[in-house]
């Protein structure tokens, strides 16, 4: 994927491949970092949540809540990105510009 993204050449000469590797790469990420990640994510702030309030050390509390905070920001990064990945999916083949000489 990055190397039609870096040349944007190859996108012309081989614009098959290129949208063969768009749906390859869209899908694998809505695999793994959407229907595998949320489940195992949600499990995890949950437990940690338990533990924050379990938990009568302030500064177990303060990295717990740091740890909760980082994951759950990285989720909705990855959420955002599968957003972009299923707009770009349903966009259709893309073309690259053409450089007038």
């Amino acid at each position: 994927m990055n190397a039609f993204k870096n040349d944007k050449s190859l996108i012309q000469k081989y614009p098959g491949a290129y949208s063969n590797i768009r749906i390859a790469f869209g899908l694998s990420f809505l695999t793994a970092r959407v229907i595998m990640w949320l489940p195992r994510i949600m499990d995890f702030n949950r437990i940690i949540a338990i533990m924050i309030s379990t938990s009568e050390e302030i500064s177990s509390q303060a990295a717990l809540g740091a740890t909760f905070a980082a994951a759950t920001v990285l989720t909705l990064m990855q959420q955002y990105w599968a957003f972009l990945v299923i707009r770009g999916l349903l966009s259709g083949p893309k073309k690259a510009p053409v450089k007038n000489e």
